[in-house]
């Protein structure tokens, strides 16, 4: 179960301490990531080495290794707005774009995830008072610079509390982000066990799966089985 500041992971780890006892040949272990960009890349790129899944915003195809994993829809989170202490709107209890107006306000790059892709189509098309700065993925870095020149941050709630200079506000009509599970095109019976179980306790949010588990990746031959899981189960990009 990976975590690092921008990859919480609460959520699905409450969720397995509840269930973990029907899945007794199941075992997660704990994996600490880095959250700078250029390194926590490969363990995406890399599935099914150091770690076998990993719990993340949904990606957008834009991303180089989203042809080479299989995803599980989760949840849904909020969109919220990362405001530094102290900023003007800080206090504020929601947030609307207008009140966004004249502020620079930081967004990841096209085709990171479908949610963040309707947050910047709508600042552009309808509020263009709004001066939208894009940057590469986030990191930890983006987070430090933007709490030093006040920009404000477009993140979802699941990283509330992540960077201590930070107040996270809800962004009214800022839509959801989605939470995946993202693991191995060819994975082992283990894999799938664990997304299977975590996919059945979120119930009613979760998907039946991507499009790469409907053309026929679920049913491939498993190069080996394992009855124990070491895997990155984050939310974050």
């Amino acid at each position: 179960l990976a975590t690092s500041l921008l990859r919480p992971t609460r959520k699905i780890a409450a969720w397995w301490k509840d269930i973990e006892v029907d899945h007794p040949t199941l075992k997660l272990t704990i994996v600490s990531i880095p959250d700078e960009f250029e390194r926590w890349q490969k363990y995406f790129h890399e599935l099914g080495d150091e770690i076998d899944v990993a719990a993340a915003i949904k990606p957008g195809e834009g991303w180089s290794w989203f042809k080479k994993c299989r995803i599980r829809d989760i949840y849904t989170t909020p969109v919220v707005c990362a405001v530094p202490q102290g900023h003007r709107l800080c206090r504020k209890e929601r947030l609307t774009f207008a009140d966004l107006h004249d502020e620079r306000v930081l967004l990841g790059p096209p085709n990171t995830t479908p949610a963040y892709d309707l947050v910047r189509a709508r600042i552009v098309s309808e509020h263009p008072s709004i001066r939208l700065a894009e940057c590469s993925p986030y990191d930890v870095g983006d987070l430090n610079a933007a709490a030093e020149d006040g920009s404000i941050v477009i993140v979802c709630e699941d990283w509330a509390g992540a960077h201590p200079f930070f107040d996270f506000i809800p962004l009214e009509e800022g839509g959801h982000v989605t939470i995946s599970l993202i693991y191995p095109l060819h994975c082992n019976d283990a894999i799938l066990e664990f997304v299977d179980a975590i996919s059945e306790r979120a119930g009613g949010n979760a998907t039946k799966g991507s499009i790469h588990e409907r053309t026929g990746a679920h049913h491939a031959h498993h190069a080996h089985v394992e009855g124990r899981l070491s895997g990155q189960v984050g939310s974050g990009r």
